[in-house]
């Protein structure tokens, strides 16, 4: 297993992830030039494998010209099999995007090793959902026009160049279904510039953005999008939780006084500040909005099925895999769990860790590949088979990859 554990050198070493959180926090935007050469992300013998060998739903891939989406029936055909999964029809893929389409497959993190592996690193580093789109266009015709995104946006550019004219928010934390629409921009850009292959872009949200491969050649990037956790996500989990509360379930005094229905709403008002400042509130809601996420998850055949699931104090230390990778990125560890003690909450699951279990966990949490020997290491030989049940646990339920 010499190599089984090897770590390569991937987008965020390069970029540096103080460097890209400060950018984050900063609100700015930032260039840095050539820096995603080795190893290639993404290539178009990928994107010619990916759309050659693997039907794909109309969401998931899309060509845009001009603002508007091209009909998906003019591209691909629907499968005799299946009401929804559809495969490319070439000639006609290849007139499209030489008047002028751009090219767009969403998510494509879920179809791609190395690409997915880059989008778990981000979620561990930012706690919270990334999305992954790739972009093929061939002209200097805008698929999109000037746009803002409401996500932090990572682009690199693959291959090709493309020229890139981006704009300050005009309102700040912009969303894209906001009761306002932000106006757009008007003079000249913050920055006009050209990405050549290896280039890393970061855009803040809200930043207005246009982008054409008018350059001379063809443009292949991809974007990682981070989504952000505003308060409007979390009222709307909380408000989930005000049934609990007689004074929200029972009816409003509709034909009462206007003083009568003041006086219910200030009860209300009471009840609803002595929920917003009970403890772990902040937590509770980010360990929810964590085990809504089940991608990154694996399956690990046939060793998970052959064992079976580990149950019970008792249950026998567990023949592990020789390596293992935290494939689940969203993970946290919080310290307020039962009796105060710190617990493990992964995909709606839940554990009590102790310093064994938490050795562990901090080895794994790069989500690189790590040998059984490593991890065995890493603990007192007593906890050692409490722990592999503890691991096996992981395996079971795909937070844990083996190989």
């Amino acid at each position: 297993m010499a190599d089984a554990t090897e770590r390569r050198k991937d987008l965020l070493d390069a970029i540096g992830r103080e460097a890209l959180l400060a950018q984050i926090d900063a609100r700015r935007p930032r260039l840095w030039r050539g820096i995603a050469t080795s190893p290639a992300l993404f290539t178009w013998d990928d994107l010619n494998d990916l759309l050659s060998r693997q039907p794909l739903e109309p969401s998931r891939l899309t060509l845009a010209r001009d603002r508007s989406t091209i009909p998906h029936e003019s591209y691909t055909l629907q499968l005799p099999s299946s009401q929804r999964l559809r495969s490319v029809v070439p000639q006609a893929l290849h007139e499209h995007l030489a008047e002028g389409a751009t090219l767009v497959v969403n998510a494509v993190d879920e179809l791609h090793e190395d690409t997915e592996r880059t989008a778990a690193d981000l979620e561990r580093l930012l706690h919270t959902h990334v999305v992954t789109n790739l972009y093929g266009s061939w002209t200097g015709t805008q698929g999109f026009g000037l746009h803002f995104d409401d996500q932090e946006v990572v682009v690199v550019q693959l291959s090709g160049r493309k020229r890139w004219r981006y704009y300050p928010p005009t309102r700040t934390a912009a969303l894209l279904n906001d009761v306002v629409r932000p106006p757009k921009p008007v003079g000249e850009p913050y920055a006009d510039i050209v990405l050549e292959e290896g280039d890393v872009l970061f855009l803040p949200r809200g930043w207005w953005h246009g982008a054409s491969a008018g350059e001379g050649t063809h443009s292949l990037h991809l974007t990682y999008a981070a989504i952000p956790v505003t308060g409007v996500d979390f009222f709307r989990w909380f408000v989930r939780s005000l049934p609990a509360e007689e004074i929200f379930r029972v009816d409003l005094p509709l034909r009462a006084s206007t003083q009568e229905r003041d006086a219910h709403v200030q009860r209300m008002k009471e009840v609803l500040g002595e929920m917003l400042t009970r403890p772990g509130l902040a937590d509770r809601f980010l360990a929810a909005f964590a085990s809504g996420d089940n991608r990154r998850m694996h399956t690990n055949l046939p060793t998970a099925v052959t064992a079976g699931p580990p149950s019970g104090p008792a249950a026998l230390p567990a023949a592990l895999p020789a390596a293992l990778r935290l494939s689940y990125a969203r993970g946290r560890i919080t310290e307020d769990g039962p009796g105060g003690r710190p617990v493990f909450t992964a995909a709606g699951n839940e554990w009590e860790v102790g310093k064994a279990r938490r050795l562990a966990l901090e080895t794994l949490w790069d989500g690189a590949w790590h040998t059984t020997e490593e991890l065995r290491a890493a603990v007192p030989d007593e906890a050692w088979p409490r722990l592999t049940v503890f691991l096996a646990d992981l395996l079971h339920r795909g937070l844990l990859s083996g190989r």
